[in-house]
């Protein structure tokens, strides 16, 4: 489960990878009691204006998509645009079966009712302006789902006239294309685009998310002992189990059990392994110690963290 905290992906740090890459391998070994000799990316790829266009984006089942069309009319009528819907294309994961909401209007209905898509029913683009305008779409299973364009009843607006009834029926499909690529001779000779995946969005099953907040002192004297409380929400639709605290400082935090005693009689929960050591090589080897600490659930949870639920702990 991931929590909100400084993203070692996101392009504004500048340093490297491989030092979280390093410690997320560590902590694994530590709960795992066991060698971990292949980690795939556990966490979410942030997307920011600086992410390369290769990466499709990421979302999960259930999710609300808000997709941001940029609109221009270059003539001085303004236009009323009506029923302003999302065209898309879906493929599931375990069945590879593609479905699309193109030609819906033959059926009288969505020809897959998996993928929920919200249209505008009314807006107004004003003459000789820009403006954006924000489709709502969410799946309910994994796969991928691909924005093909727009659809929508135009009308225009004239300000002398009175208004007509009379609509025009519009499709406009959205074409990006990639950078161009002048890596290889072949490049050079002929014309070849890089993949552009910004419109080919990843759903992908439920996964955990858990929010954790300290809410910690702002002053300590040298060696006061306090104590504080650590704040679980988890946002997600799936429980959360073997949670762990992971301490860059050990001997700073421990848990402790909740009674009905002073802060000087209540006893601290014994951890049950020592610090251990991972090796960071960015540009000589550099060993950091950290805690690891399993959370102390209460008895009820049964040992996992439900959906939805949110708990203080000391």
């Amino acid at each position: 489960a991931g929590s909100q905290a400084p993203d070692p992906h996101s392009n504004n740090n500048s340093c490297n990878n491989s030092p979280w890459h390093d410690m997320e391998k560590a902590i694994l070994n530590g709960i795992k009691s066991q060698e971990t000799f292949v980690l795939s990316q556990t966490c979410q790829q942030r997307f920011t204006i600086h992410t390369q266009n290769t990466l499709s984006p990421q979302a999960v089942v259930g999710e609300t998509i808000y997709v941001s069309i940029p609109f221009e009319n270059n003539f001085p009528v303004g236009f009323q645009l009506k029923n302003l819907t999302l065209l898309w294309k879906f493929t599931a994961a375990d069945t590879e079966e593609s479905f699309t909401n193109e030609k819906s209007d033959t059926s009288g209905e969505p020809p897959f009712k998996g993928v929920k898509s919200r249209p505008i029913e009314l807006c107004t683009l004003e003459g000789n302006s820009k403006d954006k305008f924000v489709l709502k779409v969410e799946c309910a299973s994994a796969g991928v789902l691909n924005v093909i364009g727009v659809e929508y009843m135009l009308k225009p607006l004239f300000p002398d006239r009175e208004p007509t009834d009379h609509q025009i029926r519009g499709k406009q499909y959205i074409q990006i294309t990639g950078p161009r690529l002048n890596t290889v001779q072949d490049h050079k000779t002929k014309i070849v685009y890089g993949q552009d995946n910004r419109l080919n969005i990843c759903i992908r099953e439920p996964q955990p998310l858990l929010e954790a907040k300290l809410k910690a002192p702002q002053m300590l004297f040298s060696g006061e002992l306090k104590c504080i409380e650590l704040m679980l929400n988890n946002t997600s639709k799936i429980p959360l189990k073997n949670l762990h605290l992971v301490c860059t400082k050990p001997g700073l935090i421990s848990f402790g059990k909740p009674r009905q005693n002073t802060l000087f009689e209540l006893p601290l929960i014994a951890k049950p392994d020592p610090p251990f050591a991972i090796t960071s090589t960015v540009s000589e080897p550099v060993r950091e110690y950290m805690d690891l600490m399993p959370v102390p659930l209460p008895d009820g949870c049964a040992g996992q963290l439900a959906a939805g639920v949110s708990m203080t702990l000391p």
